[in-house]
């Protein structure tokens, strides 16, 4: 099986053997999918290349086949290559942000402890995304 990205497409080199494992002819080929809105097969100028396209949802996962005819006479005797594709998605580019119910806060996070250096006691107050430190405003 293979992973392809959403709206992308690659290009299939499908071969046949003989009994033997050895390169054998076929007369014609047909190519075809198991959802052609979802995954789509098209064929090219050569019949033994076929170029695959995620066309369909992001998670399907399909059948594509090439059916040839070993038969080089008047006769059709139908042998098959296929595999399965995955249609992934593609690279994050951007991002969003979805907001939950605003509601009052249940605890304050606490300030910063005392200053070490002096060892006197700060007064803080804080601000939206900040403490600010009263001892320095005067």
């Amino acid at each position: 099986m293979m992973q392809l990205r959403h709206r992308w497409e690659v290009d299939v080199t499908v071969s046949f053997v003989d009994d033997q494992g050895d390169a054998a002819a076929v007369e014609s080929t047909v190519g075809s999918t198991d959802d052609p809105a979802v995954l789509a097969i098209v064929a090219t100028s050569d019949p033994l290349v076929w170029t695959v396209q995620a066309i369909g949802a992001v998670g399907s996962t399909l059948e594509w086949a090439v059916q040839g005819d070993a038969d080089l006479g008047e006769g059709v005797v139908p042998v098959v290559v296929h595999d399965q594709i995955q249609i992934i998605s593609g690279q994050a580019v951007s991002g969003s942000a979805t907001y939950g119910e605003p509601r009052p806060m249940v605890q304050i996070s606490p300030p910063p402890a005392q200053n070490e250096q002096s060892g006197s006691r700060k007064r803080w107050r804080r601000f939206p995304g900040t403490y600010t430190d009263f001892n320095r405003c005067s």
